[in-house]
């Protein structure tokens, strides 16, 4: 696959902002809805620890030059 010149890559971030641009958001829908969610922190904190575990290993292989 060869890599995508400068101009490609500015007209696909052109399309990306227009269809960002172009959609607001839904009323009531952001963040702020997730706060209090997680009623179960010894869950959420495994799911975050395992999440962390993932990315460092994939960060060795990236330092090894493997893909991860």
């Amino acid at each position: 696959m060869t890599e995508p010149t400068l101009g490609e890559l500015a007209t696909r971030v052109a399309a990306l902002e227009a269809v960002v641009g172009a959609t607001p958001p839904a009323p009531g829908k952001t963040w702020r809805v997730a706060v209090g969610t997680f009623s179960q922190p010894e869950f959420h904190a495994r799911v975050i620890a395992e999440a962390e575990a993932i990315r460092e290993a994939d960060r060795e292989a990236g330092r090894r030059g493997e893909e991860p």
